[in-house]
């Protein structure tokens, strides 16, 4: 007999904002945060894995409890473990080098458009 072995990462993928207004916009699907049972959406692909709220990620750690007014995210009704971490290093530099980081990747993700040059 074999066995098999399946690992399981046990940090959040995504920390979804509460609601399912991104399933009604056709740009995720349904689920409910793995911590305290709000109603989320999170995005297409994310389907199986470890889904928290926003509130739940900050209490927690993982999410920096900030406001940026870059739009910074890959997605407007939620952030990934990725941007979370990238976030949560950046604010260590002080908020002058949190938003400076958080416009690059606004502008990387194209959420930032330069009208004059």
């Amino acid at each position: 007999m074999i066995a098999h072995l399946q690992i399981v990462h046990s940090a959040p993928e995504f920390f979804a904002h509460s609601g399912h207004a991104a399933v009604e916009r056709g740009e995720g699907f349904g689920c409910f945060c793995a911590e305290c049972d709000r109603e989320l959406s999170a995005p297409f692909g994310f389907e199986g894995r470890l889904i928290w709220c926003l509130y739940c990620g900050m209490e927690k750690g993982y999410v920096v409890a900030i406001e940026n007014p870059f739009g910074h995210h890959r997605w407007t009704f939620g952030v990934s473990r990725e941007e979370a971490a990238e976030e949560r290093e950046w604010i260590k530099g002080g908020p002058d080098h949190f938003e400076k980081m958080a416009e690059a990747r606004a502008r990387k993700i194209g959420h930032v458009i330069n009208l004059f040059g």
